[in-house]
């Protein structure tokens, strides 16, 4: 046993490796110059103001004009993650990028140790483990977010090691275990603040599965969530003087998806940016209040158009919608890589829902790596489509779409087999 797992550790390492060579390669040749228009500027002179001891200020307000405004504009995990490749000299865009590359490395293997689980583990989990792992490495959704200045390459990381603590725990529930879980779901919603809602689709769901001590071990994942996020949130009380959970970015998405230009014709679904106005003071999480509003009174004033506006957002963020349109606007990512992109989600999203039924059929778990899908449902329904946005549910999709591709497999052999044996003459 140590033996096949010490062979199962070498090569789905070799994959991991060669994933980051992949995204290296990507980042210095076809994928060098892609469009970057928009937040990775935030993050890279964030990660430089960190590194600076500025903390976490308004970066453009400090490139204008000086001044040093607090800002929680976005999770602060990615920029403080970057600060430390600036700490070490590499304060423009291509090292901040070229993290995306180890970081990469680290979701593949996640990824494969994910797939061994959800496969049962053995011989066959192995083998589903790091077909796993090919397909993440391979996967061009995967490659262009690792190449890009976005949060998302450090957020695949995190919701991998969030799936691995939650098979974990399911295996063997534990207080231990439960509190890595908790801790995995913390520092994912300081990274994108949807994954906050993982705690009552992942964690709370678990727990509940523990009759001895359900009450304590849900308790202890969602305290050390919780405790996790909260020093950021007091930090935010402190310095904007009001509630502020986790970023003030929810605001803006919400008055840019409600408005006249969203609500029909071409960006119905969409987003954007001329619906939130002028800016009527200087303080991020006042405006911050005033869009939001502004936006939730639109939705509520224009409720009979929700359900289409909401139907569009679901297609959108799937890649059913407008989806050469949509390539435009992946920000960041090289835009023929996008474009495989979107061919390959196609795919994998036909061998995951193979992958789902497989997994029901032989009686294994399937809503650790449904409940992100439900995230991402959520998300783009209180938000608007944008395939970005999918970026909870990769992890589990190339996991999944494994377990879809390996089953078919095994149908095609056993009916070739089949075949084989009632053509020879008896």
């Amino acid at each position: 046993m140590r033996l096949a797992r010490s062979g199962f550790a070498a090569r789905l390492t070799v994959v991991a490796l060669l994933g980051a060579a992949l995204r290296l390669l990507y980042l210095f040749t076809w994928g060098r110059h892609p469009s970057m228009a928009g937040d990775w500027t935030f993050y890279n002179v964030q990660a430089n103001l960190l590194a600076d001891g500025k903390g976490f200020i308004e970066p453009y307000r400090f490139a204008f004009n000086g001044s040093e405004v607090p800002t929680a504009a976005h999770p602060p995990l990615y920029p403080l993650v970057l600060s430390l490749v600036s700490e070490l000299g590499g304060t423009t865009e291509i090292p901040h990028r070229a993290l995306g590359a180890f970081l990469g490395a680290g979701t593949i293997a996640l990824v494969g140790l994910v797939g061994r689980r959800a496969a049962g583990g053995g011989a066959a989990g192995e083998r589903t483990g790091l077909f796993a792992a090919v397909l993440c490495a391979l996967y061009p959704t995967m490659v262009a977010v690792d190449g890009a200045l976005l949060s998302e390459t450090l957020y695949a990381l995190l919701i991998a090691a969030t799936l691995l603590a939650a098979y974990r725990f399911a295996e063997v529930p534990g207080l231990g275990r439960a509190a890595l879980l908790g801790m995995g779901v913390g520092l994912a919603a300081l990274t994108r603040a949807e994954a906050v809602l993982l705690i009552p689709l992942l964690l709370i769901p678990l727990a509940w599965k523990v009759p001895a001590r359900r009450l304590l071990t849900g308790t202890i994942a969602v305290v050390v969530a919780l405790a996790v996020i909260s020093p950021w949130t007091i930090r935010n009380a402190d310095v904007f003087g009001r509630l502020v959970p986790i970023s003030n970015n929810d605001s803006t998405v919400i008055a840019g998806a409600n408005c006249p230009d969203t609500y029909a014709g071409r960006n119905l679904g969409f987003w954007n940016f001329t619906c939130l106005g002028d800016a009527k003071t200087q303080d991020e999480a006042a405006q911050a209040a005033i869009w939001r509003q502004q936006g939730i009174d639109y939705a509520r004033d224009h409720a009979g158009r929700l359900p289409l506006v909401l139907s569009v957002r679901l297609l959108r963020v799937f890649d059913l919608y407008q989806p050469q349109r949509m390539v435009a606007y992946s920000e960041g990512h090289e835009r023929r890589t996008e474009q495989a992109a979107v061919v390959a989600f196609y795919l994998f999203a036909l061998l995951g829902i193979v992958g789902v039924l497989a997994l029901r059929r032989r009686g294994l778990r399937t809503w650790i790596l449904v409940a992100p899908f439900v995230v991402v449902l959520i998300s783009a329904l209180l938000g608007y489509g944008l395939p970005r946005l999918r970026m909870t549910s990769e992890p589990g999709l190339c996991v999944l779409a494994a377990i879809g591709a390996l089953e078919l497999w095994r149908r095609w052999q056993g009916r070739s087999s089949r075949v084989v044996q009632t053509s020879i003459p008896t």
